[in-house]
């Protein structure tokens, strides 16, 4: 919006405002087709030639500032292209660390993911050998009662005993059993 002011600012002083011509050390306004020298009207005074020297010098300097404009608009431009460049560069660096921060996430979720299976595989483990323990204890257990039955070393109080003791190592089995379908 600056630059827009500043180019018709120039513009309207270009117009408006002589233009000053310095030739054979003497400094001429121009104002249209008329040459003004301390402000007064020089045009019927000068030869043809000095005319014509202080036109082309008048039509040098609208050039110079012609092509001043014309750089201060490239440059302008090349600045904004410049922005413009910029905040795109940020913007690709913002998708970047966007992506960035969702494959974190990601791998932090499959870490979490394999975390929980292998408790789960552990938890699993541990009741298998829980279940086998608690089997091998109640074969281990009934095979001594049903060897102590048949030699007949058996007292009522004692095979109730056992009885009580099988049938404790039975739940135990059954209660390890149902604790590794739930798994």
């Amino acid at each position: 919006m600056k630059s827009i002011f500043t180019y018709l600012l120039l513009f309207t002083c270009t117009l408006f405002f002589a233009q000053e011509v310095t030739h054979n050390s003497n400094t001429y306004n121009i104002k249209g087709k008329k040459i003004y020298q301390n402000n007064e009207d020089v045009t019927t005074l000068l030869t043809a030639t000095d005319k014509e020297a202080v036109y082309k010098a008048h039509k040098i300097e609208l050039k110079k500032i012609k092509e001043a404009k014309n750089t201060e608009k490239a440059l302008e431009k090349k600045k904004k292209e410049a922005i413009k460049a910029e905040k795109e560069a940020a913007k690709r660096i913002k998708e970047q660390e966007k992506k960035l921060k969702a494959i974190e996430k990601e791998q932090k979720k499959a870490a979490k993911k394999l975390k929980k299976a292998e408790k789960e595989a552990k938890k699993k483990a541990n009741a298998e050998k829980a279940l086998n323990r608690a089997q091998s204890k109640l074969d281990h257990a009934s095979k001594k009662y049903e060897k102590l039955k048949r030699r007949g070393k058996l007292s009522p109080v004692k095979e109730t005993k056992y009885l009580e003791k099988l049938s404790d190592l039975k739940d135990k089995v059954g209660k390890a059993g149902k604790k590794l379908k739930k798994l």
